[in-house]
């Protein structure tokens, strides 16, 4: 049994499946029918792990107290909890922010509108009786 190789068109270019183009991507999701402006929604994500990341960070680093502290120990530590609870605060709310835009990016871009061929439409009269004509 011989087997021959058919030539392959140029334009068929055989791709791994996982690794895809990012303008393909981008062309698939407005294929689909959505509104997503992808500068927004990348400005979002980027905030979402920066935020998470943060108050991981943050969160692991409370400081603890000890027994037998001094006064000034505990009012030390007491302000350094203070600290870094203010901190996650912050950080919670660069989550708020980046999640809030991620949300806006679906519907942040505007429909294109007819350009001038859709203004110069024939414009309908009315004659006395109500009936309209062109």
């Amino acid at each position: 049994m011989h087997v021959t190789e058919l030539p392959v068109p140029v334009e068929q270019k055989v791709t791994h499946p996982n690794r895809k183009n990012a303008n393909n991507a981008k062309e698939a999701i407005m294929n689909m029918g959505l509104l997503i402006d992808a500068k927004i929604l990348a400005g979002g994500i980027a905030m979402l792990a920066v935020g998470i990341t943060l108050t991981a960070l943050f969160s692991a680093a409370m400081p603890v107290g000890q027994t037998g502290m001094t006064d000034e120990e505990a009012l030390d530590l007491l302000l350094a909890q203070q600290e870094i609870h203010d901190y996650n605060t912050l950080s919670g709310i660069l989550i708020a922010i980046g999640f809030l835009l991620v949300l806006i990016s679906f519907g942040a871009r505007a429909r294109r509108r007819r350009g001038a061929a859709g203004r110069d439409r024939k414009t309908e009269t009315r004659d006395e009786g109500g009936l309209s004509r062109t």
